[in-house]
């Protein structure tokens, strides 16, 4: 008879593992969402589009519509890329270029903003990213119906 010792730790392992790849999940984030943000200079209603060629768009949140980019990301704890990282790079018209990154979370009704970033583009680079402060914290952005193709 052969007796097998098993090491503590690979029950831990094996759970650590199982954890690491049934939690998050992939999300499919393509859509048109709308929520309400509130930020310490006012609130905003925003429209977010997300499409199926990783472009995106937001109105409300700046003066003009914006155009930019979105990927998966990981938003949470950990490296599952479990959200969406939606980038927008805007110029005023006053020549000062900056970025505006939005964090995003699954939600069952759509996405949540877990943070806004924003980064200044001085001399040719962009400066340290900065998060923006929200007065009321992961405000919901609802997915609208599904859209047309």
């Amino acid at each position: 008879m052969v007796v097998v010792k098993i090491h503590p730790l690979y029950p831990l392992l094996l759970v650590a593992t199982g954890l690491t790849f049934s939690c998050g999940g992939d999300i499919n984030p393509i859509g048109t969402y709308r929520g309400k943000i509130v930020m310490e200079d006012g609130s905003n209603v925003i429209t977010l589009k997300l499409g199926a060629n990783n472009k995106a768009e937001v109105r409300g949140l700046l003066p003009k519509t914006a155009h930019g980019t979105w990927e998966p990301e990981a938003t949470g704890m950990g490296f599952v890329k479990d959200g969406v990282m939606a980038a927008f790079d805007v110029k005023k018209p006053s020549d000062q270029s900056f970025r505006v990154v939005l964090m995003l979370q699954p939600h069952d009704e759509g996405l949540t903003l877990a943070d806004i970033r924003v980064r200044l583009l001085i001399e040719d680079k962009f400066s340290m990213l900065q998060s923006y402060t929200l007065k009321e914290k992961k405000p919901l952005l609802r997915r609208l119906g599904e859209e047309k193709k």
